[in-house]
This record gives C-alpha cells, sequence and structure tokens, in this order.
C-alpha cells in the first residue's frame, strides 16, 4: 500500500504528460490541456498520474531520480484493520 499526497499531487487536475495543472469544475469529465493538447477521461488522466507518481517518474518531478514515496511497513490486513477501529483518544 502506497499513500499518495493528492493535496501535493492533485492528480485529477495535473496532465500525465506535461504536468500542467489546471483547475476543473467536477462536471468536467474530459481532461483537455491547454499545453500539450493531451486528451483523455478525467479519470484515467488522473490515475496515470498517481501510478507515475507510486513508480518515481512523478510528472511533477520527471527527470529526476529521486524516489517520490517512502516506502511504509503496514503489516498485514488484520493489522490494519485493527488499527482502524482504534477508537480516537481524547486529550
Amino acid at each position: 500500500m502506497v499513500k499518495v499526497p493528492t493535496l501535493k499531487v492533485k492528480p485529477s487536475q495535473t496532465c500525465p504528460e506535461c504536468s500542467h495543472q489546471r483547475k476543473k469544475e467536477l462536471s468536467s469529465r474530459i481532461h483537455q490541456c491547454s499545453e500539450c493538447n493531451y486528451t483523455d477521461d478525467r479519470d484515467v488522466a488522473a490515475s496515470k498520474v498517481i501510478v507515475s507518481w507510486v513508480l518515481g517518474t512523478n510528472a511533477l518531478n520527471r527527470g529526476s531520480q529521486i524516489p517520490t514515496f517512502k516506502s511504509q511497513a503496514t503489516g498485514g490486513w488484520k493489522q490494519i484493520w485493527e488499527m482502524k477501529r482504534q477508537k480516537p483518544r481524547s486529550s
């Protein structure tokens, strides 16, 4: 499991080809880049941005050899479920 910092990566607003970012309305279902003319379904384009970020070929960091994420041991599914079921501690 890899956590993607979507506030930083902004997958639905980023072009997977040239990394140009532009805000879109949620009703806009087609990604059409005004910089490189790349066109695709909005969800497909966002998933391409996420996959490239996970693989370390981040569209926002193209050409960089630095990994874009830190691996994190999460344990098994049972351990993850236990963590989700814990009640928040009150201060």
